[in-house]
């Protein structure tokens, strides 16, 4: 039980890492490309908080049955649910891109 525990912390620390380097590389990328300023996809973040938020339960179940600290699942949960509830807010911009293209 001991190395499934201590090798869960370092594959979710890459994981995490290798996402946020990877956003931060099609953002700059995007940026760079356009000079307009595009309107929010609140699509996006509902459909990114349908993924993040259940991710965020499992893992929080996994790290509470190992005894785990939860520094890793509770930045997904919340996170996941803060999109959630933003997307959801603003369920009327959703068809704002459907119209435009």
């Amino acid at each position: 039980m001991q190395t499934i525990a201590s090798s869960i912390v370092p594959i979710s620390i890459v994981t995490i890492v290798t996402a946020v380097i990877y956003v931060v590389v099609k953002v700059r990328r995007r940026q760079k490309g356009r000079g307009k300023r595009k309107d929010v996809d609140y699509r996006g973040f509902f459909t990114m908080g349908v993924v993040w938020f259940p991710l965020g339960l499992v893992w929080l179940l996994v790290y509470l049955l190992l005894s785990l600290p939860l520094i890793i699942p509770l930045p997904f949960t919340g996170i996941g649910l803060a999109y959630l509830i933003l997307g959801l807010t603003n369920r009327d911009k959703w068809d704002k891109d459907k119209k435009r293209k």
